[in-house]
């Protein structure tokens, strides 16, 4: 007697994928059980991918078990991605059932990154529907070290540092021991001074 198909954490018995002619992902079907279009607990029971010509994915859409688009649980039905020369993905922007602009679950509509030489995301700005910048989420520069970890970040207001940070700080320095393990975190204000506290973290901890 064969094993009868259950449904999976993700919500799907099973899957059917395919790709483009160079492996970028095309679509993927998920079915319930009885081998049924379903939705997965992600929202939805098709997903549509596309690819530029450097293979990077640059549209992705979802669709409900009737192929009529549908917003995901992250509250988007579709994202574009682009990307620097390096493919690097420097910006994204998300959108509705009807294609226009949207705010995900996070809170922003799209965002846009800068990268250094080594391919480490150094700035991101979050904006609204309207292309805006947004003050919460926070818009954010970062620094860091030779092997790619983030030394220092510094949340932004028209370009100047604010205290938009989830504590209400402006900005932070991290510290990390040879090993690789983080071991305290500094905070600061607008000033880029001392604020309210340094948290320290024991290693293993």
């Amino acid at each position: 007697e064969h094993d009868k198909p259950t449904r999976n954490k993700s919500g799907y018995a099973s899957y059917q994928a395919s790709f483009y002619p160079h492996g970028g992902l095309k679509e993927v079907r998920y079915f319930d059980p009885d081998g049924h279009p379903t939705r997965i607990l992600a929202g939805y029971a098709i997903l549509r991918a596309t690819v530029d010509a450097q293979n990077n994915r640059d549209t992705e859409s979802y669709f409900d078990e009737s192929d009529r688009a549908v917003l995901s649980q992250d509250g988007y039905a579709s994202y574009r991605a682009h990307y620097d020369p390096d493919g690097n993905q420097d910006r994204i922007e998300y959108f509705d059932t009807a294609g226009h602009a949207v705010r995900i679950r996070a809170g922003y509509a799209s965002s846009r990154s800068t990268f250094d030489r080594l391919g480490n995301e150094i700035s991101v700005m979050y904006l609204d529907e309207l292309g805006q910048p947004m003050r919460a989420p926070a818009s954010y520069r970062a620094e860091h070290d030779r092997c790619g970890r983030e030394v220092r970040r510094v949340y932004l207001d028209a370009g100047k540092p604010a205290p938009l940070g989830p504590d209400g700080e402006a900005g932070y320095a991290t510290a990390y021991d040879p090993a690789g393990h983080e071991t305290g975190r500094t905070y600061f204000d607008a000033s880029l001074g001392p604020y309210k506290r340094s948290e320290e973290r024991r290693v293993g901890k």
